[in-house]
Formats: structure tokens, sequence, C-alpha cells
């Protein structure tokens, strides 16, 4: 059990690390243009698949 709640402390504090890098990025300017480019491709995506072509 101790193992067990070991793991999921290092996971935590990985996500949190990962969440601040993530959103210390998406404040620079190309990680916004980045964040627009995948939107535009999922969104794309999304339309192609429900509009079935």
């Amino acid at each position: 059990m101790k193992r067990f709640k070991s793991i999921i402390r290092s996971m935590w504090t990985g996500l949190k690390w990962a969440r601040r890098r993530a959103c210390g990025f998406l404040k620079s300017r190309e990680g916004r243009q980045m964040l627009i480019q995948m939107v535009i491709v999922w969104g794309g995506d999304i339309i192609k698949h429900f509009l079935g072509q």
C-alpha cells in the first residue's frame, strides 16, 4: 500500500509539473499559434466526420 501511494504521489507531482509547463508554453506566442493550428485541424476532422466524408 505504501508503494502504491508513492507511485500515485509521483504521478500527481509529474502531472502538476506538466500542467505548469503547458500553461507557460501556451502563454507564449508559439504555444498559442500551435494551439490554434491544432483546433483548426481537429475542428476540420470533426466536421468531416459528422458530414460523413
